[in-house]
């Protein structure tokens, strides 16, 4: 019997996030839960640099009250099943932009995902070069960097935009959303030559169907990877196999005094 796992998502945004887990819910199984958790300050949407340095520390934050709930359970051996199932195994950075990640990693043991690092990788290994599908256009720049960072910027075969606010899609826009990420989707494929599809914000419920039913209709048998679905399945592989990232490219942060955040301190938590 495959042993149990809890992969919660940390979303870098303050205002209701329950919607998410609607695109999930069929991920779960009888040894799989997924569970999710905002931020309590910061913005509605991460859209820049600017978002992501105000997401990160609580990003960093959750994740490391993670880490202590699980201690608090652990230590408690009269806990129940259901209690020990409160365990957190894995983390997923709910968002494309991974604000936070290595931050995360570097605090907690708990195995830490990115759905834009682990995406682009799939992409690459999946075909020759890929485009990525985003929110805005001035977003390019970041996008490509985060590619070369991770070794792939030669496996981007573009960078497309729908140009529409994140706001505006969680607010009732899908139909303009889907009509625009199926446009650029196709001429990402027939213009950029495009082998594979990468949705670029895991806001975007439900549109790899869309696009991939659209590129079909087209004559084109492309993959189109939903962002946070794929992760989650990545993640749970990795937790099958034991394995999380290495200690020794994540050192634990130097022990120190830190004030100023609302978040549990890294010195408290590595000295309780």
């Amino acid at each position: 019997m495959a042993k149990f796992k809890h992969i919660r998502l940390l979303t870098p945004v303050y205002n209701d996030v329950s919607v998410r887990l609607q695109d999930v819910e069929n991920l779960q199984r009888r040894d799989l839960m997924i569970s999710q958790i905002g931020i309590p300050v910061g913005t509605p949407s991460v859209e820049c640099e600017f978002d992501e340095a105000l997401a990160a520390p609580y990003i960093v934050g959750r994740a490391m009250e993670a880490e202590r709930n699980n201690k608090v359970i652990q230590e408690n051996q009269q806990s129940s099943d259901e209690g020990k199932k409160q365990i957190v195994d894995a983390l997923i950075v709910d968002c494309m932009s991974d604000p936070g990640l290595q931050a995360a990693r570097e605090t907690v043991s708990i195995p830490v995902f990115g759905p834009r690092e682990v995406c682009m990788h799939i992409a690459a290994m999946l075909g020759h070069r890929f485009s990525y599908i985003g929110i805005k256009s001035r977003n390019r720049p970041r996008i490509e960097r985060h590619a070369a960072t991770y070794g792939l910027l030669h496996h981007i075969a573009s960078v497309r935009a729908v140009d529409l606010s994140v706001t505006d899609v969680t607010q009732g826009g899908q139909h303009r959303l889907h009509e625009r990420i199926v446009q650029e989707s196709i001429a990402a494929v027939e213009q950029d030559g495009a082998d594979i599809i990468l949705i670029g914000c895991t806001a975007f419920f439900g549109c790899e169907k869309i696009v991939g039913e659209a590129l079909r209709e087209k004559g084109h048998d492309i993959p189109v990877i939903n962002p946070i679905r794929t992760t989650i399945a990545y993640a749970a592989g990795l937790l099958d196999l034991g394995l999380s990232h290495s200690r020794r490219t994540y050192p634990f942060p130097p022990v120190k005094k830190r004030v100023g955040y609302d978040i549990p301190n890294t010195y408290n938590i590595l000295n309780e």
